[in-house]
């Protein structure tokens, strides 16, 4: 199914080389295909066109992850929040890779920090912003008690 999209992102890069988006789009279909060595090397290539592209930064995190290789992953997830702080999917599958790895305060801020994007981000009622916050706030307590 992927195989026609790949063909198409490989004759778009062979004719641009320095086409980001493409070799983004080819890294996200060998994803698709569980080719994820072959995506990583297309999310390589997006990065070194675009350093600040967060989206490739991302996928390639999801790629390592997909290839259990959680400490690189957490990697590309800081890069991705670095370049966007504010990345709900980065900062829920950075805290994944950390509970994962039984780092689990990390992890919790980790989640705290997606929860917190989530609330600025999503359209939510103001009553459930309130009690998704008065959860986050009374968790914390319950913690340092």
């Amino acid at each position: 199914m992927h195989d026609e999209a790949i063909k198409a992102y490989d004759e778009a890069i062979r004719l641009d080389p320095d086409d980001t988006l493409a070799w983004l789009d080819k890294g996200i279909a060998l994803d698709q295909e569980g080719k994820y060595d072959e995506a990583i090397r297309a999310y390589d290539e997006a990065i070194r066109l675009d350093p600040e592209l967060a989206s490739a930064w991302h996928n390639k995190g999801i790629a390592l992850d997909q290839e259990g290789k959680y400490d690189e992953a957490i990697k590309a997830y800081d890069e991705t929040i670095r370049l966007d702080p504010n990345h709900v999917a980065a900062w829920y599958n950075k805290g994944i890779d950390l509970s994962a790895q039984n780092m689990h305060d990390e992890a919790i801020k980790a989640f705290d920090e997606a929860l917190s994007g989530l609330i600025q981000t999503m359209p939510l009622p103001g009553t459930t912003k309130a009690l998704i916050y008065r959860s986050k706030h009374a968790r914390r307590s319950h913690q340092s008690i």
